[in-house]
C-alpha cells in the first residue's frame, strides 16, 4: 500500500476501510419502508425516493385502460403506476414500479376512494406477473 509522508500505517489503513465502505454503501440500493394500512400516498413518495418509477403507464385513452379500471378511472388518472383496480367498491388495486430490471415492487391498495387508499401487500414481483396485469 502506497504510504503518505508523515501518516502512520494504522490511520492510512482505517482511511481505505472507511472508503471502501463508502464505495459499498453507495453502490446498495436504499429499499423503500412502506408498512402495512399506511396511506397510499406515503408509500408512493417512499417509491419514488428510493429511485423506483411506475412501471408501464397505460394511456387513459385505450382500451386496456377501460378495461383495467372500469369505474376507479379516477386513481388510474391519478397514478400512472397503477396496473389495475378491481371494479366493485373496496376491491384490491394493483400498482406496479421498477428501478432497475431486475428490481419490481407490487404494491396492493384497497380502498373505496382515491383519498382512502391504504396498502395492503407489498412484494417483489417478476415481469411475467407484471405483464399478466397488462393482458387485453
Amino acid at each position: 500500500m502506497a504510504r503518505i509522508p508523515n501518516m502512520p500505517r494504522r490511520a492510512a489503513c482505517s482511511i481505505l476501510l472507511i472508503l471502501l465502505g463508502l464505495a459499498a454503501s453507495a453502490g446498495a440500493a436504499e429499499k423503500p419502508v412502506i408498512s402495512l394500512a399506511m396511506p397510499y400516498p406515503d408509500a408512493r413518495t417512499r417509491m419514488f425516493e428510493t429511485g423506483f418509477r411506475p412501471y408501464r403507464p397505460i394511456p387513459p385513452d385505450s382500451a386496456l385502460f377501460k378495461k383495467n379500471f372500469a369505474g376507479r378511472e379516477d386513481i388510474a388518472r391519478r397514478y400512472p403506476e397503477a396496473a389495475k383496480c378491481e371494479p366493485r367498491d373496496k376491491s384490491a388495486c394493483f400498482f406496479l414500479w421498477v428501478r432497475t430490471p431486475d428490481e419490481l415492487v407490487a404494491i396492493t391498495t384497497s380502498g373505496v376512494k382515491l383519498a382512502s387508499l391504504i396498502v395492503w401487500h407489498v412484494r417483489a414481483a417478476t415481469r411475467q406477473e407484471a405483464e399478466a396485469l397488462y393482458e387485453k
